[in-house]
């Protein structure tokens, strides 16, 4: 062999290794903005507002108009619109795949599903009103996909699915 082919071998063999450890950076910086993504969802869900929104909404009896909401809920109805908006977003980022949809289905499959059926008169009567049927849009379209996948595999709790689990 030459020194110019034995050149040749090694400036391609260095390029196709940075290539692979280039595609290997690449997926594992993939890794690390899903899990970090995790994480704040996680947490950003953690606050007052949220836990006492949800603390009404998922006990609120199905199916109320958006006048009888207001009614029993008076000075509260402004977690409905905390509520509402909070799932709007996030049906968005799992629509443009920022979040996952088995993220959200891990995290919040319950409160969305419930939601929507304590909400889904109220979200239509306040269509109505605003003439506006994009008026919530994505958070009927995130609870109709979460009721799509409950359709197909049964609701099974993590403690009773996972039960055997080790470290």
């Amino acid at each position: 062999m030459t020194i110019p082919v034995i050149l040749s071998f090694v400036t391609t063999l260095a390029i196709i290794c940075s290539v692979i450890f280039a595609g290997l950076q690449i997926r594992v910086m993939l890794k690390q903005r899903t899990r970090e993504g995790e994480l704040h969802l996680a947490s950003s869900f953690q606050t007052p507002e949220f836990m006492n929104a949800m603390g009404v909404i998922l006990h609120l009896p199905d199916d109320l108009s958006k006048k009888e909401l207001e009614l029993l809920l008076g000075d509260k109805h402004d977690l409905v619109r905390f509520w509402l908006g909070t799932w709007e977003s996030l049906g968005i980022l799992v629509f443009r795949n920022e979040i996952s949809m088995d993220v959200m289905d891990d995290f919040f499959s319950g409160p969305i599903v419930i939601s929507w059926r304590k909400l889904n008169k109220y979200v239509t009567d306040d269509r109505a009103e605003l003439q506006r049927d994009t008026m919530h849009e994505w958070f009927q379209w995130l609870a109709e996909r979460m009721m799509e996948r409950e359709a197909k595999n049964p609701v099974k709790a993590a403690h009773l699915t996972h039960k055997n689990w080790k470290e």
